[in-house]
């Protein structure tokens, strides 16, 4: 078969299989008897896009009995359709395929009125939040036994539409309801509404008017806050950013400084490194393992590498006898003690490939990179006379303390509905959350922005950023200015910091002859593809994880939990 022709045949094949409902319009019809039973009435207008076969509607009920359940499809009259049913759900079948179809559910509720000391209460979702499905219209009308005299009414949440009562009828009009999303009222209403001796209502102790007015009145605030909390999280963290980078963020005025031939290497590369990246990188650390080279403590080879394939370029490191090492820097031993352990002993010294190295990395719990930082961070132990990281420090404090809010507003509200956290409520709360997590990447990611060099770091700085300067006006040497390979290999270990090996290296091709360049120890690595493979793997091993009228609030605790589904 031709390939495009099967390709449209699986495109067709998989657009035919997705499918998906919602509904046009739902109209919900709760009639409250004089005894507290309450007839409900379910219109349900599916827009099915598909083939479905089959559709379910279950409550999730506390002391509230279901019974007298009828399913009907409404075509010009309602045919009374079969169902199974288990428990509290039923699940009827049917045909439909990318088309209209409206089912009417009819029921009783009994036991969904609670009857106080002072007042009666019907707190009800009149349409569950369980429903994975939108409504482009949604209707109920709550028809209580007589008029009701001056009632308590909230309805949550806060959507697109209205509600009105008229005597004895409220209606609720909503337009755009999301999938799982309630909508719930709650009315207290005198007593003497359900006439007689009610049998089917729940009777409870105490006065309700005080306890609801004051949970209503909380919520409502609470919502109102919601609303806006975002922007105020956006606002305070604007506000202590600015406030931190002015006080904290801006460099010390240095005098500008020159370098040339006579520059004093008296900082290690890893401390050039902290200094110019306000932290530890991998740069650093192969910074100081070509130090350690031109010391003549490591010494670097290139090798070919058999493989499955023929071979390949390595290198291979030797490290020296301990015993000849002069004092070391704690980063410095890190470094060496990383090689040893992964390589192997020939005639007293250690030698290890960067291919081993690699591979024997990958299996390290422990990233040598976390080593390294943490050797850095004791070998500067004063770090702070060079980087100053109040701002970061100080600004991660204002993070974390909204973050603590946030979590404090999430929780009293999640425990004041019984349903928790949904709709508007649950956009600001996600919304708080996603901002906070983004700002978090300025201490870690951005560390530079709110920290600041002090007056040591700040002259320590500008003296290498005049080196820099210098390595890049003068891309190839003269004889007269550098003769010894000594001070080109130095060079070739702080330009690795700085980020301008090739100017070094290219340079050092041009000032020394081939049997001048063979007594440097770092001379396997002059040629710039050479330098930037090495480079490449020893980076990859030995630094794979650098981090760089009417009331609406909250609700949720009415009965008539549920919802339903088809497919």
């Amino acid at each position: 078969m031709n390939k495009k022709i099967l390709l449209a045949l699986l495109l067709l094949i998989s657009f035919a299989s997705a499918k998906s409902f919602y509904f046009d319009s739902v109209h919900v019809s709760y009639v409250i008897q004089p005894n507290g039973v309450i007839d409900v009435e379910e219109e349900l207008n599916f827009v099915f896009s598909g083939s479905f076969s089959y559709a379910y509607r279950y409550w999730d009920l506390t002391g509230v009995s279901v019974s007298n359940i009828h399913v009907f499809e409404k075509q010009n009259a309602l045919n009374e359709l079969p169902f199974d049913q288990a428990g509290n759900k039923i699940t009827w079948h049917y045909e439909a395929v990318n088309e209209k179809k409206t089912f009417v559910l009819k029921y009783q509720l009994t036991n969904a009125v609670s009857e106080y000391d002072d007042l009666s209460e019907f707190y009800w979702k009149v349409w569950p939040q369980d429903w994975d499905a939108s409504i482009q219209d949604f209707q109920a009308i709550i028809t209580f036994p007589q008029s009701l005299n001056n009632p308590k009414i909230w309805v949550h949440p806060k959507l697109d539409g209205e509600w009105v009562q008229d005597r004895e009828k409220i209606t609720l009009d909503f337009r755009n309801v999301p999938a799982e999303t309630f909508v719930e009222a709650r009315i207290l209403f005198d007593k003497n509404v359900l006439t007689g001796n009610p049998k089917y209502v729940q009777v409870k102790q105490g006065s309700i008017l005080q306890q609801i007015e004051s949970q209503e009145s909380t919520l409502y605030w609470l919502n109102e806050f919601l609303t806006y909390y975002p922007y105020l999280v956006l606002l305070v963290l604007i506000v202590f950013f600015y406030k931190y980078y002015t006080e904290f963020g801006k460099e010390p005025i240095v005098e500008r400084q020159f370098a040339g031939v006579d520059t004093v290497f008296d900082d290690k590369p890893f401390v050039v490194d902290y200094l110019v990246n306000h932290e530890s990188t991998n740069k650093g650390i192969t910074a100081t393992l070509l130090d350690l080279v031109s010391r003549k403590i490591v010494s670097v080879r290139q090798i070919k590498r058999k493989t499955f394939l023929g071979s390949t370029s390595d290198f291979e490191l030797i490290i020296s006898n301990e015993k000849k090492w002069p004092k070391l820097a704690l980063p410095e031993e890190k470094l060496l003690d990383f090689l040893k352990s992964n390589g192997k002993i020939v005639d007293g010294a250690t030698s290890v490939t960067l291919h081993e190295l690699k591979t024997n990395s990958m299996k390290r719990l422990t990233p040598f990179s976390n080593e390294w930082i943490e050797s850095v961070k004791k070998e500067l132990k004063n770090s702070s006379d060079l980087i100053d990281n109040t701002g970061n420090d100080k600004f991660l404090k204002v993070i974390l303390a909204c973050f603590g809010f946030t979590f404090l507003l999430a929780f009293v509200y999640f425990f004041s509905n019984t349903t928790g956290l949904y709709g508007n409520a649950a956009l600001a709360i996600f919304g708080s959350f996603f901002l906070l997590s983004f700002a978090l990447l300025v201490p870690f990611v951005f560390r530079k922005t709110l920290a600041r060099r002090t007056q040591l770091g700040a002259e320590k700085y500008a003296k290498w950023t005049a080196f820099k300067d210098y390595l890049n006006m003068y891309p190839t040497f003269k004889k007269k200015e550098v003769t010894q390979i000594e001070l080109y290999e130095k060079y070739l270990v702080y330009a690795t910091v700085l980020g301008n090996a090739e100017k070094v290296i290219n340079s050092f091709k041009t000032a020394f002859t081939e049997k001048q360049a063979q007594t440097s120890n770092v001379y396997p690595l002059m040629a710039y593809s050479s330098f930037n493979s090495f480079n490449s793997a020893f980076s990859t091993s030995a630094s794979s994880s650098f981090s760089s009228g009417s009331s609406s609030s909250g609700g949720g605790g009415g009965g008539g939990g549920g919802g339903g589904g088809a497919g």
